[in-house]
């Protein structure tokens, strides 16, 4: 019950409180309030900060009636969506188990338009670029890996000039960067500069961040690769190494990416030669897994193996194997490309894809099948219905 005497009292604290003091200077409310005065009421927000907000609430508002048409498929691996425009795709694994070889598969089929393997990339006319950030690799390396993607190029059979190539595939290397700070500037400076640019590959996507560790730092450069590929209407390839003790992706940033990522790809080593990839996250349906190895040469190639059991696999020299076998084996070889005759000797022998390159070898030195046209996987396999001794 309020007495007359509390009454009063609460009636002096409240003149109090609200009375203006017409000769104290009153301050300015902080920006960390966030809109509120002192005593926590909401203000108004001025004429500049409401504009501010219209804005972007122009600009992140999405109408429900409007019908967004399907982006542009960049990439896909045995049939299956990839990767698409105005997306993010991130390439996963441990130190040297050949992520850099299978990004220059990608580059290959971007450049030329034709498959490498089961790997189809087609980049959207008039933004038919792809520009590939290097951040870690010595001058020689990255010598390689252009010269490796200018040979695969050059063996598809299609006559690209010199200058087209050239034109379609830029390089830059960061690894000389003064900071993160100028790399992240570099980059975005590119990919704003040019509108031909259809896809983008980060190849060390850690060192565009001081701390991989740090969770605002992780959130901010996730944020600017979002940014820049809906804004740009690209599709934008992230190369990022796993943890040693384990394959989850290496810190705040690696949980950031995947989180964020249309597809997300683990590659393993096999062995020196032979690896593989299999999709780990991906919001499209999931390609098979599948192995590329090194050829003689040093290109990669795609080959069709049981990733998990070549390595123990014990094989039977060809030598030691009945000719017949053989013989039945690819009696019904009629221009089969080097992917599927090795998938035809392994599912018929029960090996994997290492000895079949052997194998094959060995039916065509004793003319059991005849190989013609091209290198790789453009070559030609039939079978002759004879064996020479």
């Amino acid at each position: 019950m309020i007495t007359k005497k509390s009454a009063s009292r609460l009636t002096d604290t409240l003149i109090e409180l609200f009375e203006v003091d017409m000769d104290k200077e009153i301050e300015l409310i902080p920006k960390s309030t966030a809109g509120l005065n002192p005593l926590g009421i909401l203000q108004m927000p001025d004429k500049e900060s409401e504009l501010a907000f219209a804005q972007l609430e122009e600009a992140f508002k999405h109408d429900i009636f409007d019908t967004i048409e399907k982006p542009p498929v960049i990439y896909s691996i045995g049939g299956e969506i990839v990767g698409t425009s105005g997306n993010l795709s991130l390439f996963l694994g441990r130190a040297k188990t050949k992520k850099t070889m299978l990004t220059s598969l990608i580059t290959a089929s971007a450049i030329t338009g034709k498959d490498q393997g089961d790997i189809r990339v087609t980049l959207p006319t008039g933004k038919n670029k792809i520009v590939f950030f290097d951040t870690e690799q010595s001058n020689y390396h990255v010598s390689l890996m252009t010269n490796r993607v200018l040979r695969l190029v050059r063996e598809c059979g299609k006559e690209i000039k010199d200058q087209e190539i050239q034109y379609r595939f830029n390089v830059f290397k960061l690894r000389t960067a003064d900071s993160v700070e100028e790399r992240v500037d570099f980059i975005e400076h590119i990919i704003y500069r040019d509108n031909e640019i259809g896809m983008v590959i980060i190849d060390g996507i850690r060192d565009l961040l001081s701390d991989f560790n740090d969770p605002g730092k992780s959130m901010d450069i996730t944020c600017s690769l979002m940014r820049w590929s809906q804004e740009r209407d690209i599709h934008i390839l992230s190369v990022l190494h796993t943890n040693k003790g384990d394959y989850n992706a290496r810190g705040h940033l690696g949980t950031e990416l995947t989180n964020k990522s249309e597809s997300v790809i683990m590659v393993k080593n096999i062995d020196d030669i032979y690896s593989y990839a299999e999709p780990e996250y991906v919001r499209n349906r999931p390609f098979m897994k599948f192995a590329f190895y090194i050829d003689e040469n040093g290109l990669p190639r795609f080959g069709d193996v049981d990733s998990d059991q070549s390595k123990n696999r014990k094989i039977t020299d060809p030598k030691d194997i009945d000719p017949e076998q053989f013989q039945d084996c690819c009696k019904d070889w009629k221009n089969l490309k080097t992917s599927e005759a090795n998938k035809a000797l392994r599912d018929y022998f029960d090996f994997s894809d290492k000895p079949a390159r052997e194998y094959i070898k060995f039916i065509v030195g004793k003319n059991i099948v005849s190989k013609t046209q091209g290198t790789g996987n453009s070559c030609l396999y039939s079978f002759n219905g004879k064996m020479v001794q």
